[in-house]
């Protein structure tokens, strides 16, 4: 089965490689900033602007308050039609020296394109960063619409496991699924949003084992 990283930080790479989740090559959405409406353009592109010079600008954005990055962005992927993401940018946050990565990038975005359309199942994950329009009920319905879309443009079956975040004092994980997506709920005190170490969740990392053993069970 094909397992498959999407938006919106590093976490998500971080906890799935940790685990043993996923333990193959990079795929093009690992170690970048987007979100799931950026994801949807590229895929109804087929992946054809990622790296579109007509789309790319070397500027600043305030990824946390108070403090900016330069950093390549694809303007044509940067969006949040809804209002409900930390951040509404397409950032290739670890592509500061462009030319030099392009190539291997291009690797990457041919590789992930190659396992949305071959016939395997494929599982997505995607990890929906806390913010004050977080709206989890309408990031599910965007992700069954999203697995439909993909299912029908590719003709095979696809999984979605989903990780949201809860502030609460008590820590553990929450669990709902039907055949197609895993939701799991981190309740933690941990806000893995800042510019500390909280970033990867590292924090948690004992949820993030229960996760792993409740993932690899749903996807066998």
């Amino acid at each position: 089965m094909n397992k498959i990283i999407l938006g919106e930080t590093c976490l998500c790479e971080y906890q799935l490689y940790r685990t043993g989740v996923i333990d193959g090559p990079h795929g093009c959405f690992d170690s970048i900033k987007i979100n799931l409406d950026g994801i949807l353009g590229i895929i109804n592109d087929d992946f054809k602007y990622m790296l579109s010079d007509g789309h790319l600008q070397f500027e600043d954005f305030e990824y946390y308050p108070g403090i900016s990055y330069p950093k390549w962005i694809n303007t044509k992927y940067s969006s949040d039609v809804d209002i409900m993401f930390s951040w509404p940018v397409y950032s290739l946050f670890h592509l500061d020296g462009m030319m030099g990565g392009r190539e291997s990038y291009q690797r990457k975005i041919d590789r992930t394109k190659s396992m949305f359309e071959d016939a395997e199942p494929t599982v997505l994950f995607y990890y929906y960063r806390f913010n004050s329009d977080y709206n989890v009920e309408l990031l599910l319905s965007k992700l069954n619409s999203f697995v439909e879309l993909l299912t029908t443009k590719y003709d095979k079956r696809f999984l979605i496991s989903a990780m949201t975040y809860n502030p609460s004092e008590e820590s553990s994980i929450s669990i709902s699924s039907n055949t197609t997506i895993h939701h799991t709920t981190f309740n933690t005190s941990n806000s893995w949003i800042e510019t500390d170490d909280n970033w990867s969740g590292a924090c948690d990392n004992a949820l993030f084992d229960e996760y792993a053993i409740a993932i690899k069970n749903w996807i066998v």
